[in-house]
């Protein structure tokens, strides 16, 4: 049944009002064929006349619009998806701002019948689009083009919908011959691809599945495989995350990274991938058409590539002096544990995983992360280019104009400590051989019998029970908080020790924050003894990229300790030396 259309209250038009405009027959397309598909609409069918500038029709069977609600329809915020803004969470159609509608009547003439559920079908009928703004329907006077746009829109939506029993059908006006075709009664995906892409292609063709824990997505599609070897202009990339068709350029850009590795110069891939996302894990209200959305994990479902676009360039690392760092004190003794990084990330399936939503301690721990976010310093460190790592503490970045010194041992802890909170519950581990005997790891960090040594005392003397829990402990994983990162093992017996000595095992919150406190200080250790490019090489490569991501929120206190230091404007630079 048709759901009631209302006109959304001014607080919630207030964070979701985006301006949507129209720029071609195939964006506006798009809105009224999404319409069709939230109304349930079984059988589409697109009339294009003179490429959809003079005349667009849609027709579907979905479940109408009430004839009380035509007063109102194509006005703005009006809608019968959305009522609240906390409905954005779990909002799972494609329209919810009540913009789609007006934009297309603010540039054309919009005729709609509407029909009730007991009749065929209901139309939407556009006519004369850019009627009113000269200048833009000169620019899309090329027909030809235009309808191949509004073809190539119901072409991806046919895919998507491949098997689901919805029937796509595309024609010019006059015309009796159909350029898309696609029947709702055996059509699969697959034979969807091979209608439109020709049977060469879909010869090539492998299925794609993949289900993530750790960042809660399900993926599915068709991808070429490596044989695929027909010259194209560009990649056919289709994704679609919760059945919204969008643009994601880190995935395209990540999968095209891939494919220049097996496919021969100039030739492209096919690719189609549809992501199943919790609804409360996206932000659909990113960009005014909706073609954009931000999920929660991107950066692990599409791994950056990060790569300097001058290889000729010198990093700023070469021109500074590098001053040598002293230990303070005799260097302990390495501890040989074998990581064994190939085995990857191993989640226990059997495991409970907890919500962080329904534990109040880390909400709140959340909570005051989120509270102390300075928006300016988290946008540097969303938007920076790396320039060089300068010593062990500190490194160069980049943010527009301007150049900032970052230490970055402080910047990775506060890094850690919030993806520990964020990923609460559901960090996979990385397996070591071994088992680590606890009490032994806590000793080696203790200076002597007479040093911080309330764990030396339970694990060599006192109480049997307290001795017996302090000795038989046995350490056989450790988290793995960010990809690609293992932490420096040779601090791993002052972790241990900290966890005892410096964590208030009877306060949940505390504790929770105690706990990951020391995680995060231990995993920021950038310091490898076997390996002394090690830690630079985690810096450029994994650490400060890791900062780009939405999850990541720079802290006022940053700027207290001193963490991040202007150094230098490149416009002043540029006055200076008259280069950059």
């Amino acid at each position: 049944m048709a759901g009631r259309i209302v006109r959304l209250e001014q607080c919630v038009v207030d964070k979701i009002a985006a301006g949507e405009v129209v720029h071609r027959p195939a964006s506006a397309l798009k809105e009224l064929l999404e319409n069709s598909l939230d109304a349930g609409a079984k059988h589409i069918t697109v009339v294009a006349g003179q490429g959809g500038m003079k005349m667009l029709q849609i027709t579907d069977d979905g479940s109408g619009i009430r004839r009380e609600d035509l007063d109102i329809v194509c006005e703005r915020f009006t809608t019968s998806k959305l009522r609240k803004y906390e409905d954005l969470q779990e909002i799972a159609s494609y329209g919810f701002r009540g913009e789609a509608l007006s934009s297309v009547s603010h540039v054309a003439h919009v005729t709609i019948t509407s029909k009730t559920k007991d009749q065929p079908c209901a139309y939407r009928y556009v006519e004369d689009m850019f009627y009113n703004l000269s200048t833009r329907k000169q620019a899309l006077k090329n027909f030809s083009e235009q309808y191949h746009r509004v073809l190539d829109v119901m072409q991806r939506y046919a895919i998507h919908y491949g098997g689901t029993g919805t029937s796509f059908v595309c024609k010019k006006h006059r015309e009796t011959t159909c350029d898309l075709n696609i029947s709702s009664s055996s059509s699969t995906q697959l034979d969807v691809i091979k209608s439109m892409f020709g049977s060469s292609l879909a010869a090539e063709l492998v299925a794609y599945s993949l289900t993530s824990q750790q960042a809660t997505v399900n993926v599915t599609g068709y991808v070429t495989n490596a044989n695929y070897k027909y010259i194209t202009k560009k990649s056919t990339f289709i994704v679609f995350i919760n059945n919204r068709l969008v643009e994601c350029p880190a995935l395209r850009r990540a999968c095209e990274y891939t494919y220049a590795h097996y496919l021969p110069k100039h030739t492209h891939p096919f690719v189609y991938l549809a992501l199943a996302i919790p609804p409360s894990h996206v932000d659909v209200n990113v960009h005014p058409t909706k073609r954009e959305v931000h999920f929660l994990h991107e950066e692990a479902v599409a791994p950056q590539r990060l790569v300097r676009t001058d290889h000729t360039t010198t990093t700023m690392d070469k021109y500074l002096l590098l001053q040598s760092q002293e230990s303070g004190g005799d260097n302990e003794d390495d501890i040989a544990l074998d990581v064994d990084p190939m085995e990857g990330v191993d989640l226990d399936s059997n495991d409970e995983e907890l919500d962080p939503k329904n534990l109040t301690s880390v909400v709140t721990l959340l909570r005051r992360v989120t509270s102390s976010a300075d928006r300016g310093l988290t946008k540097v460190f969303r938007e920076h280019t790396f320039v060089g790592v300068v010593n062990d503490l500190s490194s160069v970045i980049q943010h527009q104009t301007k150049l900032f010194l970052v230490n970055h041992l402080v910047v990775t802890e506060m890094l850690m400590y919030q993806t520990l909170l964020r990923q609460f519950g559901s960090v996979p581990t990385i397996p070591l051989h071994g088992r680590l005997v606890v009490s032994e790891l806590a000793l080696c960090a203790l200076t002597g019998a007479d040093g911080p040594s309330s764990f030396h005392d339970e694990a060599t003397g006192g109480d049997d029970d307290r001795r017996a829990q302090a000795a038989d402990g046995h350490l056989t994983r450790i988290p793995q908080i960010v990809v690609g990162h293992e932490p420096s093992l040779h601090a791993l017996p002052e972790f241990i020790l900290r966890l005892y000595d410096d964590v208030n095992w009877t306060d949940e919150a505390e504790c929770f924050d105690g706990v990951c406190s020391a995680l995060a200080r231990w995993y920021s250790d950038g310091v490898y003894p076997d390996d002394a490019t090690r830690g630079r090489h985690l810096v450029e490569h994994v650490l400060l990229p890791a900062c780009k991501t939405s999850s990541f929120v720079a802290p006022y206190a940053l700027n207290d300790v001193a963490a991040v230091t202007p150094i230098a404007c490149l416009n002043n630079l540029y006055k200076i030396f008259e280069r950059c």
